[in-house]
């Protein structure tokens, strides 16, 4: 299963969060959506991820509803 996990940087909560994952066989990774551009995360989350995990309360648009 591919994980996606994002948070505001990307350089703590999503990589600890991929990390963790990863150490239980999952295949994670993380991203930012201040320093990423819409565009990579939008492709990631339509494309490639199974999962999403959200590391804040916050929906951006460039996520896909059905992702």
């Amino acid at each position: 299963m591919n994980i996606l996990c994002i948070c505001a940087a990307g350089s703590t909560r999503s990589v600890a969060a991929a990390n963790a994952l990863k150490h239980r066989g999952q295949n994670a990774m993380a991203a930012g959506w201040r320093y990423n551009a819409p565009e990579p995360i939008g492709m990631l989350s339509r494309n490639w991820a199974d999962r999403i995990l959200i590391m804040y309360h916050w929906q951006p648009d460039f996520i896909p509803q059905e992702a």
